[in-house]
């Protein structure tokens, strides 16, 4: 009658995982909440330039790893909206790191914006 699962540390049996599975799967408002978190996360980050390359990379990571867990808890809704905000994140972090490199542009010289450390000819001066 009963089947027993074996995992690494401990001996289940198929009624313990279905009461475990049942526990650890969110319930209709949680998603909702987090739909919506997850709404508002990615508004803010279209909307922002001002977000530092290193938050914005710990955003990544924390939607990476909710992402994992959605896959592995088969959260279809939540998936296409971390996926969403996830494309976002990286759209904006290369638009801010391009932006950057364009400032730092601007503030060389004329013989500096043309210098090239890997050309053998002297650059035209005048």
């Amino acid at each position: 009658m009963y089947s027993f699962i074996h995992t690494e540390n401990s001996i289940h049996t198929d009624e313990e995982k279905g009461h475990a599975m049942k526990s650890s799967t969110p319930n209709h408002h949680n998603v909702g909440i987090q739909l919506q978190a997850i709404t508002l996360l990615d508004l803010i980050i279209l909307h922002s330039n001002a977000i530092s390359t290193l938050l914005m990379r710990s955003i990544q990571d924390s939607l990476m790893r909710k992402l994992y867990h959605c896959v592995l808890t088969q959260n279809l809704n939540l998936q296409t909206k971390l996926l969403s905000c996830l494309a976002s994140t990286i759209l904006t972090t290369e638009s801010n790191q391009s932006n950057q490199e364009d400032e730092d542009q601007e503030e060389l010289s004329p013989i500096e914006k043309d210098f090239d450390p890997n050309s053998t000819t002297v650059p035209n001066l005048g």
